[in-house]
This record gives structure tokens, sequence and C-alpha cells, in this order.
């Protein structure tokens, strides 16, 4: 891709530069440099393609014609909210591919990052939104263990789920956060060859569950789910404690941070 670069003008999103390198934005009056290494979606992309950005919100950027949606803040902080993407070796050769974040580890960032809540995500919605637009079937108790064994066997890199009780939805959450955790005492699950813990729990849930077994806090995160996840209720309402059908709102929430995890 030639270098090139664009005018300015006093828009609030604009890409200054493109480079063979990744491309310069000028984004509320600061720069920012996207690398082709971090974000590989725009390296073959044309010019007027990648010029044609959008500032949906405070929190999104939006390229329709390539239909990526990035966030603000992953630009901004790219350490503390890594990319989707990440170049890893295939073998002692010097090819790489691609390993994309899973799912759920971006639902999990995207809540935190766009501030729709305090910590995170429950079960429920977790589960429903990874069924969500799915032809299968809808998903069971069994979907949702199986989940959790794959936060503790296959953890993101860096990265520690904790389970703790959110006052304001009176419901169990899961947040993605840096390792190690800051929970004490730390009561959890390793994953396969890992020094820090990949799933932890927190004390208010082991209080409240009267224990300090991991497999036994497991167990009883999934009975308190359960019902929702057969009834298909996957969204806690904050005001009447309860689980309901997702609203407008989240299930956009939910096709735009999928979808953009498949770019």
């Amino acid at each position: 891709m030639k270098s090139e670069t664009l005018g300015r003008d006093t828009l609030e999103i604009e890409v200054t530069q493109i480079s063979g390198h990744g491309i310069w934005l000028l984004l509320q009056g600061k720069e920012y440099f996207l690398s082709f290494d971090n974000f590989p979606w725009f390296k073959d992309a044309s010019i007027s393609a990648i010029q044609n950005v959008e500032l949906l919100n405070e929190h999104h950027l939006y390229w329709p014609d390539l239909d990526i949606d990035l966030s603000v803040k992953s630009i901004k902080e790219p350490k503390e909210f890594p990319l989707i993407a990440k170049r890893v070796k295939r073998n002692p050769s010097t090819m790489s591919v691609i390993i994309k974040k899973p799912d759920w580890f971006l639902l999990l960032r995207a809540w935190l990052e766009e501030d729709h809540g305090e910590r995170g995500l429950t079960l429920p919605f977790l589960i429903g939104a990874l069924a969500f637009g799915s032809s299968n079937a809808p998903p069971t108790i069994k979907d949702a263990r199986a989940l959790l064994n794959e936060m503790i066997t296959k953890p993101v890199d860096d990265y520690v789920v904790e389970i703790a009780r959110c006052p304001s939805l009176g419901a169990p959450i899961l947040t993605a956060k840096q390792a190690p955790s800051q929970f004490q005492p730390k009561v959890g699950f390793r994953g396969p060859g890992e020094k820090e813990m990949s799933v932890v729990f927190g004390l208010d849930l082991q209080t409240r569950w009267n224990s300090s077994d991991a497999q036994e806090l497991l167990n009883s995160l999934l009975d308190e789910c359960e019902l929702a996840i057969l009834d298909r209720t996957y969204s806690r309402d904050p005001y009447s404690k309860t689980y309901k059908a997702f609203e407008p709102w989240e299930q956009q929430f939910i096709d735009r941070i999928l979808r953009v995890g498949d770019q």
C-alpha cells in the first residue's frame, strides 16, 4: 500500500496518513497509530475504504465500507484493552497465523470498555449472547458448564476471570481482569500448566454459598443460573432483580461485538 498524506480539517475523526506499516488516525484532537500487525483488517483495504470512518458515539469508530467496528478506548489504551487478534508463530518458520480472542472474552471486555456495567456480565447473559442469532438448539446448563471449563482450561494470556456478587444486580457476575487477581483469599482454578489462577471466586460468594471449595462454588454458580438459562431469560433487571429477555440495545451490543470478533 502506498504511503499517502491526507488533508486535515476540523472533524473529530480523520485518517491523516496511510503507510506500509499502518494508519495514522486523528481522533478528538490527538493522533494515534494503528499498525497492520495489531489491526490486520486494514492491510489490504483500499485507501478510500480506510478513509471512510465514522465516530458512532464516544465509544466506537466504524468503517462502513469494511464493516469494522473498533472501540475508542482500545485505540487510546491498547495495553489495557488488548485487541481482538494477535500474531503467533505457527511453526519455527516465519509463517504466522492470526488467533482471535474468544467471544466470551470480547463480550466481557467490551461491556466494561463501554461502561455498561460496574464489573461485568452474568453467566446467563454470556450464554445467551454466545447463542444469539444461532439456529442451533437453545443453550442448556451443560453449555454453561462447558463455557466455564473453557475459561479455566484455555485462559486468555495475562487475564483472569473473577466471579463475584454484584449488589446492584443481586447476582453473580463475571469480569475479565489482568492477572493476577487481587481477590483474597484466592479460591478458584488453574489451567493446565498455569502458575496463576484462571478463574477466581470472590469472598462474598464464598460467604454466601458457605464454601471455600472451588468446585462447590462453581456448582453453586450453575445452580443459581440454571432457571434463567432454561427459561431463556438472559438479561438481569437491576430493579426487579429478576432475569428477562434481552433488550434491543443489548441485542445490538452482542451482534456488534461478535461481528467484529469474526473480522
